[in-house]
């Protein structure tokens, strides 16, 4: 009773349902809502993402469920997946919702002044530069943390927006339809696996099981180290580091151990003849200016 449904919508088995607490009902009103397929040839709804598009006071935002390729290999047809979704529902909705085009017109004025002002500042080159040797110096400080926390690995020009605004993010995938938007949040079952050894993974969820039955300060060190081993093969964190998808946006840390693909009734995983390997394959990503 204390919330309201704002906005549904529906492609195939993908639903997505919003809602907003009572009292929000007055400052929160749905724009649009558009489905993408991306099943068997671009049309078949089993694969693809749903977006509401809401407006809260003056402020923009998406909301999108999606369903990428499944199979541990398909790596390429997710990231095709994501990139048919984000530039597809941006060009319907600049051409379909006047007030979102007229924002990114403006918007991208805006870019076009910033870029003549780093251009005053200093060279692209000259400020990668600094960034990485940012990225160097945190990653030496991390290497000799007590709780050996493996590194992370360098980002790309394409994602260093992420921590640097000066950086020129216009090439970035995602880039167009974020430009619709003051924040988006995007989930779904994205469907990454990773490339490790099963084992590993294995090893690495008995390190977590150990030290939650026995929490001393060691054992909680050695199982984040062994979690944190596992993700650094996490596809979707690799594809991410390399600008390939979602590069615009951030994720919060993942330390529980992988939730795909237990056995019904079980906390054992897959024990099917496919035998399939454990991943984060649900996630859920937010970009906000």
């Amino acid at each position: 009773k204390k919330y309201k449904n704002i906005a549904t919508g529906s492609l195939g088995g993908i639903k997505l349902d919003v809602y907003v607490k009572s009292d929000l009902k007055k400052v929160v009103s749905l724009v649009k809502v558009i489905d993408v397929p991306c099943g068997i040839g671009n049309v078949i709804g089993n694969k693809g993402g749903v977006c509401a598009v809401l407006k809260v006071k003056d402020s923009y935002v998406a909301v999108i469920n999606s369903h990428f390729a499944a199979h541990q290999n398909k790596i390429k047809e997710r990231n095709q997946d994501y990139s048919r979704i984000v530039t597809t529902m941006s060009t319907r909705l600049s051409e379909e919702v006047d007030e979102l085009s007229r924002r990114a017109m403006k918007k991208k004025k805006g870019q076009k002044k910033s870029t003549a002002r780093q251009a005053a500042e200093g060279s692209g080159d000259e400020r990668m530069e600094q960034h990485l040797e940012s990225q160097r110096d945190l990653e030496s400080r991390l290497e000799g943390d007590s709780q050996g926390i493996p590194r992370q690995p360098l980002i790309e020009a394409k994602v260093a927006a992420r921590f640097d605004t000066r950086f020129d993010v216009e090439e970035a995938t995602d880039s167009a339809f974020n430009s619709l938007f003051d924040a988006v949040i995007f989930l779904g079952d994205f469907n990454y696996r990773l490339n490790v050894p099963r084992l590993e993974i294995e090893l690495a969820r008995e390190e977590k099981r150990r030290a939650m039955s026995q929490p001393t300060e060691e054992a909680l060190a050695k199982a984040a180290y062994e979690m944190e081993s596992v993700f650094e093969y996490d596809q979707l964190h690799r594809e991410r580091s390399q600008g390939k998808v979602f590069a615009l946006y951030k994720e919060e840390r993942i330390d529980f151990v992988p939730t795909y693909k237990y056995d019904k009734h079980s906390d054992e995983y897959d024990s099917s003849p496919k035998m399939r390997s454990p991943a984060w394959t649900d996630r859920i990503l937010y970009y906000a200016e």
